[in-house]
């Protein structure tokens, strides 16, 4: 199966094919799609529907998995399945790629979509860090802003708020690497953001 991913970095799109493989099954093709210009949530979001198109019209891929972080918006709930939140990320990101594939002839293209609460680096501190889940996310987010705690979790996981590419890299495929051993159970504490992506891969 070939696949396109569309992420925040480079390092998370290592991440998120490893995942992806243990979830299908398979070991997937990477397949090269529309190249981002500059890296974060705004750039994934807009950059999306020409990621369908240029996938979808040069067949280069079976489909698309995106992933961004949440920061500090609210969390996804099981109810905005059926009445999409403005303020969800993974709800604009449904909507941005159910408008695009509508448009496109005999789409079968695939799409797949996660969210990293609040950061994907939560995700590669779980398996060392069972606090770090959606549910602890959930009261901070009462609080207000806190980029204070995704500061930390990047020192966390890379020993600096700046690490090189090379660090980030090989600090998330090691992490995936860990995850993959207990899937289920990282589905279970982050089922809102990472829930979703997993569902719909394995539904292809």
């Amino acid at each position: 199966m070939r696949v396109a991913i569309l992420s925040e970095s480079p390092a998370d799109e290592i991440a998120v094919r490893i995942l992806a493989d243990s979830i299908l099954g398979l070991s997937t093709q990477l397949a090269v799609s529309h190249k981002i210009r500059s890296r974060g949530w705004p750039a994934v979001l807009n950059t999306l529907p020409a990621v369908i198109r240029q996938l979808h019209y040069t067949e280069s891929a079976d489909g698309l998995i995106v992933v961004a972080d949440s920061d500090d918006t609210p969390l996804h709930e099981t109810h905005h399945d059926s009445e999409a939140s403005v303020d969800c990320r993974l709800c604009q990101l449904r909507k941005k790629a159910v408008d695009v594939l509508s448009d496109l002839p005999a789409a079968t293209f695939k799409v797949a979509i996660g969210i990293a609460v609040p950061a994907i680096e939560a995700w590669y501190l779980f398996p060392t860090d069972a606090r770090l889940t959606e549910s602890t996310w959930r009261q901070h987010l009462g609080s207000g802003p806190r980029p204070d705690i995704r500061r930390n979790l990047k020192k966390k996981v890379y020993g600096t708020e700046l690490p090189s590419q090379t660090v980030e890299n090989q600090r998330a495929e090691d992490a995936a690497k860990q995850l993959i051993s207990n899937l289920h159970l990282f589905e279970q504490h982050f089922p809102n953001g990472f829930g979703p992506l997993a569902q719909a891969l394995r539904s292809w």
